[in-house]
């Protein structure tokens, strides 16, 4: 129930950002990033590529499964980010391994949130059956006030896996969590 809250809690920052974004929007500058995918932190190194590392509650690839990941962000350019998940769900009785990769644009922000849409790609090993998966991803990224350094994400899509020849789609959240991930930026 907590997690519900703090997710909420979350939802809600992003909502009041989000919300002074599309007053920015409404008056042309729609795509401006916002701090945090332009500026990210006050770092004489802002201008800079930026990465981070953190741990994302989505399943590398496949939303279906329940296992985290290690996560690695980088900012290519303004507005553009990519995040890379390297998870292990079990080695026994049969290896549960993902790998994915998901493209990020910022379409409009303001303030320290904004929202970003792109596309993922994932492999791995399911119980011992191969998989890989494709995902339209949009969502939100945001810092909270005092955490200039911890980017926020969640993301929302759509899924289509294809397991052992098997094929199956799925749209919703990228985790149980809202797909959401958590990265230090160095």
């Amino acid at each position: 129930m907590k997690t519900i809250q703090i997710a909420t809690l979350g939802v809600l920052a992003c909502f009041v950002s989000l919300t002074n974004a599309s007053e920015s929007f409404a008056k042309g500058d729609r795509l401006k990033t916002s701090q945090s995918q332009a500026q990210m932190v006050n770092t004489p190194s802002s201008g800079s590529k930026q990465v981070g590392l953190g741990l994302s509650t989505s399943s590398p690839g496949l939303p279906s499964q329940s296992f985290s990941a290690l996560s690695a962000w980088m900012r290519l350019n303004q507005g553009q980010a990519l995040q890379l998940t390297l998870g292990l769900g079990a080695t026994s009785p049969k290896l549960t391994l993902g790998f994915a990769g998901y493209y990020k644009f910022t379409l409009f922000a303001g303030g320290n949130a904004g929202f970003h849409v792109g596309a993922g790609a994932g492999l791995g090993s399911v119980v011992g059956k191969f998989f890989f998966s494709l995902a339209p991803i949009a969502g939100i990224h945001f810092f909270f006030p005092g955490l200039d350094r911890v980017l926020f994400n969640l993301d929302t899509g759509a899924t289509l896996s294809v397991t052992d020849g098997t094929a199956n789609f799925q749209a919703g959240a990228l985790s149980s969590l809202l797909g959401l991930s958590v990265h230090y930026i160095f």
